[in-house]
């Protein structure tokens, strides 16, 4: 299979700080032509104006377990990889609220002055605040743009779609993801701050055009898993249904 030049588009806390480990180094091994543009300020529609010859990978998130992801990464200020002071109106709203749930919970408060501030907090806290939509546009610039997607992960499969992606651009067995939190820049405690069912409702009405695209992209992986199953066989995508 001829690989085309490829663009990775870094959508926060979907793995990308750990698939671009194993990127570098097999570009650094073989040359490939992977492009990593500008961490995570590059969007699909910027990289389609501006690098019109490559080809768009990127991972996505569920839009709930991104959120908590993103809140939970700046409310440590991006530790242990990083040291990212919190910015002014981060500094405001990681006062107000500790923890995931409590800011999801807060967008349909009735004091209608933490409403605001759940709202403004939405808006203020990295991560929270840059969207699926922000990074990939709406469904009509997807589809219109089909041909110029490489592959889409997403992170409820991640290990499985590394694996299909070390087949298709034919990276060494001996390059593996990092398996330390540090080199990965996840939290060991991920699982903590479960959000309760009004939480959840909450984020979902907030993220809904994001749910949209999310399903968008799980429907292009379907038949993703089954163009990849006619040219390698039988290849284990566990597409999330």
């Amino acid at each position: 299979m001829n690989v085309p030049p490829i663009g990775f588009i870094h959508i926060g806390k979907t793995g990308g700080t750990a698939l671009k480990s194993v990127f570098r180094r097999h570009v650094n091994r073989t040359g490939a032509g992977i492009q990593f543009l500008q961490g995570h300020t590059m969007s699909f529609p910027r990289m389609r104006a501006e690098y019109p010859e490559l080809r768009a990978l990127f991972f996505v998130r569920d839009p709930v377990g991104r959120f908590v992801s993103g809140f939970n990464d700046r409310l440590r200020q991006s530790r242990p990889r990083h040291d990212l002071p919190w910015l002014p109106a981060e500094a405001i709203v990681f006062k107000a609220f500790t923890a995931p749930n409590e800011l999801a919970e807060g967008l349909r408060s009735r004091d209608s002055s933490r409403r605001r501030l759940a709202e403004f907090a939405m808006n203020a806290i990295v991560h929270v605040a840059n969207r699926l939509v922000d990074y990939l546009g709406p469904i009509s610039f997807l589809q219109k743009e089909l041909d110029s997607i490489f592959y889409v992960g997403d992170i409820a499969t991640f290990e499985q779609d590394f694996a299909v992606l070390k087949r298709l651009l034919t990276i060494d067995e001996e390059i593996a993801l990092p398996d330390d939190d540090l080199g990965a820049h996840r939290s060991s405690s991920a699982s903590e701050h479960p959000l309760s069912p009004l939480a959840i409702r909450n984020l979902e009405e907030w993220y809904c055009e994001d749910y949209e695209i999310y399903k968008w992209c799980q429907d292009y992986r379907s038949s993703q898993s089954l163009r990849l199953s006619s040219t390698f066989g039988a290849v284990p995508m566990n597409v999330v249904e």
